[in-house]
């Protein structure tokens, strides 16, 4: 039988800052990490170091342990899984690493059992971990687990995600959390990062495993020290271990905003009815434009007309046009004064807006300026932030960016945006335009046309629209992305 013994993080920490007179440790050269290996006594001490026992893992790596709360020799000559601050040392002028044990995990056979702990396996999710059935309750959707705590202090939620060539592991770092608020760790063989270390109330593990990634965080009682928090997943996260992953969720039809759509495809529905009119606007694109439009039967055969292109930093554009049957594709063109040659070439997709048909998609993720185009010639030009994608709503009567790997569904007057499938997800900004006017909408104005409220854990934008407001809300959670898109609205002419 298995062993497990969790320790008390927040004990630790204050005796590791509190404990007797010796120097603080430099907290850049500290990280936390997860090994398994062979647990035995040391024999002999060793100079300058504090510590009692070595893990000798199977690649017969040596890490010395130490541990204030665990007896690490009740483990002795026993195979473990343990978890720590692992920290880079030096010994006679070699470099040791030396890991304060916070978890423990025996995985010799002949060892006694403590907790009811039993091993659950999810081939949609492609992991197994072990899990405390006397502490929590499971629950599996095709893409998600929740392990609710039964003593109600909080649940854990793990989301299976999968990178495409519009969406990487860094990429939604950036569009959901600030970067400089994690820290590396390691799980076995595979890295991932970890705000554990940060201020955050938000527990947050981020970790891939080939082309799928993971979120795992602690959700439920805020007032909850962020210190019990890293208590209630540490063991979960040391134990866990990757298997392939078998899940037909990503192969359904996924309903995604269409960043080729000049106008909403529920214009009939009813809202604020009007028309934009097709006005050609200066561009220093449009001399690119012309030029590839007459070249371009001989690089696109299929080309029949085009409804915008996506100009990036460095010398690339995307290019969303029509066959003669009006089935949309997607290109990606490298340009140089008058040559052109293309890229990547791309089919609508499912999962996804746009799969990756021939080619690589090396410039998904620059910047952009957005040309939205006629039979006239170029109509509207917008920027378009890295990470983002521009979405117009004619019905409406407003333009926004919103992260280019979110969903949306359309309800009457409202839009409702999500960063996972909007089946059985939870809102993560509502956008609604409302039928009053700007001068009568709460908040305190941030600029010209813009005002923000909040209340609670939600933020509220509200931007002028014509004679409207376009409200948007949101969790504070999603601050930042709620900060960019609220200043990307455009208010687009409409006759109401």
């Amino acid at each position: 039988m298995k062993k497990t013994v969790l320790s008390l993080l927040i004990i630790t920490t204050f005796c590791l800052s509190g404990c007797g007179d010796s120097p603080a440790e430099d907290q850049s050269n500290i990280s936390n990490q997860s090994f398994i290996g062979q647990l035995q006594v040391l024999s002999v001490s060793v100079s300058g170091l504090d510590v009692t026992h070595v893990l000798v893992t199977e690649a017969k790596e040596r890490i010395y342990l130490r541990s204030l709360l665990i007896d690490l020799s009740d483990y002795e000559d026993q195979k473990v899984r343990l978890f720590g601050e692992l920290i880079n040392e030096e010994v006679a002028g070699k470099p040791v690493k030396v890991i304060t044990v916070s978890s423990l995990d025996s995985l010799d056979s002949s060892a006694d059992s403590e907790g009811d702990l039993s091993s659950f396996s999810s081939k949609e999710m492609g992991l197994s971990f072990k899990l405390d059935d006397s502490k929590f309750e499971l629950d599996q959707s095709n893409t998600r687990l929740i392990l609710t705590s039964i003593d109600s202090s909080g649940a854990i939620f793990l989301k299976l995600m999968k990178a495409n060539p519009e969406l990487d592991f860094e990429l939604y770092l950036s569009q959901n959390y600030t970067p400089s608020d994690f820290s590396k760790f390691k799980l076995g063989s595979v890295s991932g990062l970890s705000n554990e270390n940060s201020s955050n109330k938000k527990l947050v593990y981020l970790f891939q495993n080939g082309e799928f990634f993971y979120e795992l965080s602690y959700i439920g009682d805020n007032d909850l020290p962020k210190d019990e928090k890293v208590i209630l997943v540490n063991d979960l996260v040391s134990s866990i271990n990757f298997i392939e992953v078998e899940n037909d969720a990503f192969n359904l039809e996924l309903e995604k905003i269409d960043e080729s759509s000049n106008t909403d495809s529920d214009a009939s529905n009813t809202g604020v009815s009007g028309s934009n009119e097709s006005k050609q606007v200066s561009s220093k694109y449009a001399p690119v434009i012309s030029s590839f439009e007459a070249k371009v039967s001989g690089l696109l055969p299929k080309f029949k007309s085009a409804g915008s292109y996506s100009f990036t930093d460095n010398g690339y554009f995307y290019v969303i046009y029509l066959d003669e049957n009006s089935t949309r594709y997607r290109s990606l063109i490298k340009y140089s004064s008058s040559n052109f040659e293309v890229i990547a070439e791309f089919e609508r997709g499912t999962n996804v807006d746009w799969n990756l048909v021939t080619g690589a998609n090396i410039a998904y993720d620059r910047a952009q300026d957005l040309v939205i185009v006629s039979e006239s010639g170029p109509v509207r030009e917008v920027k378009v932030e890295k990470g983002y994608r521009y979405f117009e709503s004619l019905p409406l009567g407003f333009g926004i960016q919103y992260p280019q790997n979110w969903y949306y569904s359309r309800v009457e007057d409202a839009y409702i945006f999500s960063n996972e499938p909007l089946e059985g997800s939870s809102v993560k900004v509502r956008a609604e335009l409302l039928k009053v006017s700007y001068d009568s909408a709460d908040g305190s104005q941030v600029k010209p046309g813009l005002k923000k409220a909040s209340s609670g854990g939600a933020t509220t934008y509200n931007a002028k629209v014509g004679k409207y407001t376009l409200r948007l809300t949101g969790s504070s959670e999603f601050s930042q992305q709620l900060e960019l898109m609220a200043s990307s609205v455009s208010e687009l002419n409409f006759d109401n």
